[in-house]
């Protein structure tokens, strides 16, 4: 993460880098993201922009919290190395399973 990242995160927060690392490590907050898909990723340069949807279950001090999440994440190419510089969580629909 570049240092200046900004994280939009799924619960409507918007965190500079300290404030998300520090949410990361606190003990009191369990998350669990799964079913990655939907993933794409663009080129721009020394610009990238990727795309995905997740399903996102946790709590946070207790509290419950969870469901289907788009996230974008741009990201800087400096000096040879890929960082993030902002992120971006939305809730989505579900994705209809394939009929069998």
């Amino acid at each position: 993460m570049a240092d200046d990242c900004v994280v939009g995160n799924s619960q409507g927060q918007v965190l500079d880098k300290a404030h998300f690392m520090a949410r990361m490590k606190d003990p009191q907050r369990i998350l669990k993201v799964s079913n990655s898909h939907d993933v794409t990723a663009r080129l721009f340069g020394n610009v990238a922009v990727m795309t995905e949807q997740v399903t996102v279950k946790g709590t946070d001090h207790g509290a419950p919290f969870g469901g289907e999440f788009r996230f974008v994440r741009v990201l800087v190419k400096e000096q040879g190395h890929w960082k993030v510089e902002l992120v971006q969580g939305t809730p989505a629909e579900p994705v209809p399973s394939a009929a069998h």
